[in-house]
């Protein structure tokens, strides 16, 4: 959704990197992953891997949101 595309993060100067809040520690969590994140989304300030990470975890979000 607008508002919610992946950026680098640690460019922008909005996060250091670290780990992605859904395959490393969130709901979609796998295997840690010891390789650090620098993207994530602006709007929501997490850390996510750009892909499927961050469309999973917005997916995640949205129904939350919308079953309230």
């Amino acid at each position: 959704s607008r508002g919610h595309e992946p950026v680098d993060m640690v460019a922008l100067g909005l996060l250091r990197k670290g780990r992605c809040a859904w395959c490393c520690l969130g709901e979609g969590k796998r295997a840690r992953k010891e390789t650090k994140k620098k993207f994530g989304c602006k709007s929501c300030m997490v850390r996510l891997c750009p892909l499927p990470c961050h469309t999973d975890y917005h997916k995640q979000k949205l129904r939350v949101t919308h079953d309230d």
